[in-house]
């Protein structure tokens, strides 16, 4: 199934955040604090941090399938290493969230694919994300597209600590 992979504007910020708030508890332990999780939703995934992350210097790909919004992904370009292993400029996966009603539709592949245009199209060589330890489905994801564990990092939603994957891919452009 080919979706629209486009880049958001302001107008989609709305309909980013419905997707992000309904999407976020997958990629949670299953057993984290709801009033936490909730929390974080009503303090990270609201509409205005969706614009303020289009007023920096991140991006966000959306994909869509008519005018459904479907699946997004938040890319932040950065001009180090975000780890001390060697440097190469490269881009971190912020976020990247689609519609429950979609996985496995290949959504994430395709957004995947536009974040590698992008860093093949800006020269970098290296990307990079972080995802719940826990989260066995989207690690496997990112191992088959060429992502290898290379340490942890914590995330802190509210009181609690997750222990996440970090992993990164290179590119031989």
């Amino acid at each position: 199934m080919e979706f629209d992979i486009q880049f958001a504007a302001i107008k989609d910020c709305a309909a980013i955040s419905q997707l992000a708030g309904a999407s976020f508890h997958l990629a949670c332990p299953e057993d984290c604090d709801k009033k936490e999780l909730k929390t974080y939703i009503e303090e990270h995934l609201t509409e205005n941090a969706f614009v303020a992350i289009l007023e920096s210097e991140s991006i966000i790909v959306i994909a869509r399938s008519g005018s459904l919004l479907v699946g997004m992904m938040v890319l932040e370009p950065l001009e180090r290493s975000i780890v001390e292993l060697d440097f190469a400029p490269g881009m971190l996966i912020r976020k990247l969230y689609i519609s429950s009603d979609y996985h496995g539709a290949g959504v994430a592949d395709q957004l995947m694919c536009k974040m590698e245009e992008l860093n093949k199209k800006y020269g970098l060589h290296q990307a990079w994300l972080t995802v719940f330890s826990g989260n066995k489905r989207a690690i496997r994801f990112y191992q088959k597209k060429g992502f290898e564990n290379i340490g942890n990092i914590e995330f802190y939603m509210g009181k609690e600590i997750h222990l996440d994957n970090l992993m990164a891919k290179k590119f031989n452009w």
